[in-house]
């Protein structure tokens, strides 16, 4: 009788164990399908994503010479002035078959949105004419001219550089002198 009764208990500890490991089971399983169902809709927007970046891949040359024009050379005219001239260079590098997109827009060629939606939170207008102006600012190799004549640039800036601890100097400034001589030697 008494192997009897340990014989039961052990079964009834093995089938205690073999319930936990059965909703342990379900709950994961459960997990997995809600994974998998939410990776389904995943895959639609990847194949979109790859589809797009494909069709742009094809564009990227003329793309390329068109940003790398506008960055060289449109940065101190206004906005009117930079469409026309954009868009007289297209027809001339499609004339010339080189392939580029034609609704070719410098900002999403070289700036990604979030950057761009950072931008804005540090206080850069959102319009196109200062989006275009901030891809210029970040991606130029040249030191900027900014004409500010509402103190927005230099708002911007100030936001943008605060984390590196910009320094802003004024001529009026009594240790002048001393503040450009140390980020001069010092890099602060």
């Amino acid at each position: 009788v008494a192997e009897l009764q340990a014989n039961y208990e052990a079964k009834l500890k093995t089938k205690e164990e073999l319930r936990v490991k059965s909703e342990q089971t379900q709950i994961k399983l459960e997990r997995a399908d809600k994974l998998v169902s939410g990776l389904a809709g995943e895959r639609s927007r990847w194949e979109k994503s790859v589809g797009q970046l494909r069709t742009n891949i094809k564009y990227l040359i003329g793309d390329c010479l068109l940003a790398a024009g506008f960055m060289s050379y449109l940065g101190p005219f206004i906005s009117e002035y930079r469409s026309r001239v954009v868009a007289l260079w297209v027809k001339h590098v499609r004339d010339s078959n080189i392939p580029c997109n034609p609704n070719f827009n410098m900002t999403g060629l070289l700036a990604k949105p979030t950057d761009v939606r950072y931008w804005n939170i540090q206080g850069l207008p959102s319009d196109q004419f200062s989006t275009e102006n901030g891809v210029i600012v970040t991606r130029g190799r040249r030191w900027p001219l900014m004409i500010d004549p509402q103190g927005q640039a230099i708002k911007w800036v100030k936001n943008m550089e605060r984390e590196r601890n910009l320094k802003v100097v004024d001529l009026q400034q009594a240790d002048y002198i001393r503040t450009l001589e140390n980020a001069i030697q010092f890099g602060t």
